[in-house]
């Protein structure tokens, strides 16, 4: 017998409802058994973490207590650790100390130590310490760490700085500090007072028997006073009388004294960079300015500072001079002919030359005088030895230029005996 068509459709409905049903319940299963694997997953990794936490408070409590140990011990590394009396941290798994916290527990699984010798940088401990996640006792995670620390050495003890080193001031040949250095004669016709030495390969002939030598007075760089003592010599006959500091300063039959050339000197500066060509040189503060002239030169009055003077002639002096604010020399005349002081003046500086120097009328002279030839001074003459250049000036004259001082190095600190945790 047939059936109606709205049967057969009713029937289709009921077994397309079933599968939905079936399919639903099977989707919905699916689901549960997710959400089941991602809560354990997450409490696996929750977990997890308490127990890595756990390892690290334990790392924490280690190195506190071996921070506390005396180094002087370290041989005791070799006998077993888990023995020593003041060992008071977990070190089997039945005695994991509570972190207290997230129910963590941890405890010294191992501990490794490694010895060589008293103070030795390789001595170490490398420990490894577990972690444990608990829950009613019972353990669900565990991590383990390895830390190693390097043992302590003997204390270092503080290390005291050094002071400042005090430079060293240019320097000219030994010839510029000799004061007075004639390779003829020193012939003086008046009254003359020395401050300081003069020596002659020739003979020293003084006319008047009231002459003067005195010892000089000087402050070095670190304001400390010094003596220095004052002498006359000649290779020749010293005739030199008047007062003296002491017996043997005046002296005849000295050995003779090198005297450097002054042309040759200005033939190996004459073409230098900087060196200003010209006979012609201004008065007032040079520059440390250098100049050539292949002449004479006339220094007209005024006063002549901080200037080089480089000369194939004669040079006539006219002007006046004086040291720098720090007391140095700081002018210089080298001349291949003669130097001839004119006036009756004040000069502190260098005189270098190859002919004579010359001094016609009553002066006062602060500095070096260096000659091949005589030096020859008329009327009262005073004469101080100065034998501090400035550094423009030991320029000038092809000195060694100033060494720099060194600042001061400060001290070390002691460098305590400690426990560090080595990395990598």
């Amino acid at each position: 017998m047939l059936q109606s068509p709205s049967c057969q459709q009713r029937g289709a409905a009921l077994i397309i409802g079933l599968i939905l049903i079936m399919v639903g319940s099977i989707g919905a299963i699916a689901i549960m058994r997710g959400n089941h694997i991602h809560d354990r997953m997450a409490s696996n990794h929750h977990n997890k973490v308490i127990s890595q936490m756990a390892a690290e408070a334990g790392a924490s409590e280690f190195l506190a207590w071996i921070g506390a140990q005396d180094a002087s011990s370290i041989a005791t590394w070799r006998n077993s650790w888990s023995e020593d009396p003041d060992f008071d941290l977990p070190d089997t798994e039945d005695e994991a100390a509570s972190t207290g916290e997230h129910h963590g527990a941890y405890w010294i699984s191992d501990v490794q130590w490694t010895y060589f010798a008293p103070n030795d940088p390789r001595n170490q401990v490398q420990v490894t310490i577990t972690g444990l996640a608990l829950v009613d006792s019972q353990p669900l995670a565990e991590t383990a760490i390895v830390l190693t620390v390097s043992a302590p050495v003997a204390p270092v003890p503080a290390q005291p700085g050094q002071p400042a080193q005090p430079g060293q001031p240019g320097r000219l040949p030994p010839a510029f500090y000799s004061g007075l250095l004639s390779g003829g004669n020193i012939i003086v016709k008046g009254k003359a007072s020395f401050q300081g030495s003069a020596h002659a390969n020739g003979n020293v002939e003084p006319t008047s028997k009231a002459n003067e030598l005195t010892d000089r007075t000087v402050i070095d760089d670190t304001g400390t006073s010094t003596t220095i003592e004052s002498r006359i010599t000649a290779k020749g006959n010293n005739e030199f009388r008047g007062a003296t500091p002491a017996t043997g300063r005046v002296v005849s039959g000295a050995p003779e004294v090198e005297v450097p050339s002054a042309s040759e000197y200005i033939e190996s500066a004459r073409n230098r960079p900087g060196v200003i060509q010209s006979c012609t040189i201004p008065s007032g503060d040079g520059g440390g300015a250098i100049y050539f002239c292949n002449g004479d030169v006339t220094l007209a009055g005024g006063s002549y500072q901080n200037v080089t003077i480089l000369t194939t002639g004669n040079v006539t002096n006219k002007g006046a001079s004086s040291l720098n604010a720090t007391g140095e020399l700081n002018m210089a005349i080298i001349a291949s002919g003669n130097i001839e002081f004119s006036e009756n003046n004040k000069t502190e500086g260098v005189y270098w030359a190859d002919g004579n120097v010359i001094q016609k009328g009553a002066s006062t002279l602060r500095g070096s005088i260096v000659t091949r030839g005589n030096i020859e001074r008329g009327g009262n003459f005073t004469y101080i030895q100065v034998d501090r250049f400035s550094s423009g000036l030991v320029s000038g004259m092809g000195g060694e230029p100033a060494v720099p001082g060194q600042p001061a190095v400060p001290g070390q600190p002691a460098m305590p005996t400690v426990w560090r945790e080595k990395f990598g």
